[in-house]
């Protein structure tokens, strides 16, 4: 942007004090200046930069002919009662030529093409048209070129998270029907969120008019949570007439990597040994009678779970148990302990966590490994990878299976976010985008 430059023939006016209340520049109302951005002059009417004159951000900057000028030069067009600002290419109108009074007496004391800046209640920039003082922005209802529409300008020029365009124009210019909407994002700045639940970007709702947003920089959801979380969106519509022309970068987030299955079951036999014990309850006897074999009784937990005759044994197998004869603890009493085998069941290991997805609040991360289970049980699968802008996050993988069940499937990663979500709008795409819209 620049500040505007007008020809001599051009004098500007000021009603009452000026304020510096308007930013991205600063500028007082009444303060004029040439958008080379949009290639339209515009004004500071107190809150916002309102067009003076049609925008036509394509054109050539070569300079304007018939009568030559620069960029940003204004002149009075006599013939036609308008003032007009070369837009680098064309004389551009800043209000309807048909209906203007040349060759009129002038305005009061003020010759034709004189400028003044019209405070409260109307806060508006005005020409004389050499009859009549002419509020500028206003364009033809019918015409075969642009219509110079009136237009409040907003600008962001510094990166922020989760941005509502209504909180960028005051109530009243928001709520105007009269005046169409403009948002400026300037190259180099992003626009981002916190959360991948709320929007980067989102346009809110009670506008009059239309909004055009002119996105230079990257506007960019979240990244969505580990273990399938869904990406954020970077733009939400949320009332129609909207227009995007989008020369930077439009990115939903990235989906979260899905978690990893865990591995399946396992089992394995272990031996048990308990004893040697000796006790009122517990005990091996063997009586040597003086005719015939031996006699051996076993007694555990005061159950006499064997009683025998035949030679002398130390060990006896009843059912799946096997008892055995300890130390001799006095007479023909002994201590004794037993063995038995069981089959024991393992877990398989836990599912290893997803990456997060790519998003203004961060880098995509890789996915964790799975946890090894229990003997003879299968490993937990990898998890998903985060998905980069615009992408679904990777499935987890199927745990390992173990020698008592099937690893379990991982799970699905999560949707990306929406480079646009809402309807209503149109865009023009010269840029990058990442999602759908």
């Amino acid at each position: 942007m620049r500040i505007f430059s007008a020809l001599l023939v051009v004098m500007l006016l000021f009603s009452g004090a000026a304020m510096a209340v308007c930013t991205n520049p600063a500028g007082d109302a009444g303060h004029v200046i040439f958008n080379t951005t949009v290639k339209a002059m515009q004004y500071c009417n107190g809150t916002n930069w309102i067009n003076a004159g049609a925008v036509i951000p394509n054109a050539p900057q070569t300079g304007c002919t018939g009568p030559a000028g620069v960029a940003g030069e204004v002149i009075y067009a006599s013939n036609h009662g308008v003032v007009q600002f070369c837009n680098g290419s064309s004389w551009v109108d800043t209000a309807c030529a048909a209906t203007r009074k040349p060759n009129g007496p002038g305005c009061g004391d003020k010759p034709a093409g004189t400028i003044q800046y019209a405070g409260s209640p109307v806060n508006e920039l005005q020409f004389c048209d050499s009859t009549d003082w002419v509020a500028m922005g206003w364009g033809c209802q019918a015409t075969s070129g642009p219509v110079a529409e009136p237009e409040v300008v907003a600008y962001v020029s510094s990166s922020t998270n989760n941005l509502v365009i209504s909180t960028l124009f005051s109530g009243g210019d928001w709520a105007d029907g009269t005046k169409r909407k403009r948002v400026i994002i300037n190259s180099g700045v992003t626009v981002g969120s916190t959360s991948s639940a709320s929007p980067a970007l989102s346009t809110g709702t009670g506008r009059g008019n239309k909004l055009v947003i002119q996105n230079s920089g990257t506007i960019a959801g979240a990244g969505g949570a580990a273990n399938g979380g869904a990406g954020g969106n970077a733009l939400l519509v949320e009332q129609v007439s909207v227009t995007v022309l989008n020369s930077g970068n439009l990115y939903g987030g990235g989906g979260g990597g899905g978690r990893g299955g865990d591995g399946g079951t396992g089992s394995w036999v272990d031996t048990i040994t308990e004893g040697p014990l000796y006790a009122p309850n517990y005990y091996w006897a063997t009586y040597y009678p003086q005719y015939g074999g031996v006699t051996t009784y076993v007694s555990w937990n005061g159950t006499w779970v064997y009683q025998g005759q035949g030679p002398a044994v130390t060990s006896v197998v009843v059912g799946s148990v096997t008892y055995y004869r300890g130390d001799l603890v006095g007479g023909d009493i002994y201590k004794v302990s037993r063995s038995y085998t069981t089959n024991v069941n393992s877990t398989g290991g836990t599912g290893g966590n997803g990456g997060r997805g790519q998003g203004s609040d961060g880098a995509a991360t890789a996915a964790l490994t799975g946890i090894a289970g229990g003997t003879n049980a299968g490993a937990g699968g990898t998890g998903g990878a985060g998905g980069a802008y615009g992408a679904t996050g990777a499935t987890g993988a199927t745990g390992s299976a173990g020698n008592n069940g099937a690893g379990l499937a991982g799970s699905a990663g999560g949707a990306a976010g929406a480079a646009i979500a809402g309807s209503g709008y149109t865009i023009t795409n010269t840029g990058n985008i990442l999602g759908s819209y």
